[in-house]
């Protein structure tokens, strides 16, 4: 059906409302293949009724890339600070439901950015040719840890031990923890670039070389073969 979609929107204007998540990222997958350009549109209910537009380009959460959820979470925080002194109640319940998003920012830069994208979920290919770029060592994964088992204590869905203390959220905190994520997929991305340049000088082959001495009985002077 979205190759279909995609066929048509060639050559007409092509607009196309769903519910379903996995026929989006159909189509975006067929709009990028076929070059068809493609514009998302999220249609909500807000508190003036039913169908609000959101913002040219705007996906629901569970649709956005890594990129696109750290500046998300960095719009939502911006006016926490105010909010924690003016009303601390409505500032911890949006804080806790701020980290709950951040997990699950994390999880997705593990999917995206940690594993390149081989295995995606709603993406029955995989891309085996993206796991020249993965490079995870012992320093990315304690990182990953510490951070995705901090979000775990912060956000509503799980009892916290009293014992644990962990004392008030602040909003420098959760801002900090953030750009924490943001420099994480930065520094991911810069090892993954040369990863996959590491590889593609493996698999390509060296550079001919043209002696510019004649050659003695078939052997340069160093002894090595001149073909």
């Amino acid at each position: 059906m979205a190759a279909r979609l995609v066929k048509e929107a060639r050559t007409r204007q092509v607009v196309v409302f769903t519910h379903d998540i996995t026929l989006l990222l159909a189509l975006e997958r067929e709009c990028a293949e076929k070059q068809v350009p493609l514009l998302a549109h999220t249609v909500r209910r807000s508190l003036s009724g039913p169908g609000e537009c959101a913002a040219p380009g705007c996906k629901p959460w569970h649709c956005q890339t890594t990129t696109d959820r750290i500046k998300f979470l960095r719009n939502v925080c911006a006016p926490f600070k105010k909010l924690e002194t003016s009303d601390p109640d409505d500032f911890e319940k949006q804080t806790k439901d701020a980290y709950g998003k951040l997990r699950e920012t994390w999880e997705r830069a593990i999917e995206e950015v940690v594993l390149n994208g081989v295995i995606t979920r709603f993406d029955p290919a995989i891309q085996t040719k993206r796991l020249s770029s993965i490079c995870l060592d012992a320093t990315d994964y304690a990182k990953i840890d510490q951070e995705m088992s901090k979000c775990s204590t912060r956000f509503t869905g799980h009892d916290t031990a009293p014992a644990l203390a962990l004392g008030p959220i602040t909003a420098d905190e959760l801002i900090a923890d953030i750009e924490t994520l943001d420099t994480f997929v930065k520094d991911m991305k810069k090892k993954q670039d040369k990863a996959r340049q590491a590889v593609g000088d493996m698999l390509k082959p060296p550079t001919a070389r043209v002696a510019g001495k004649r050659a003695t009985n078939g052997a340069s002077r160093d002894g090595k073969l001149i073909a």
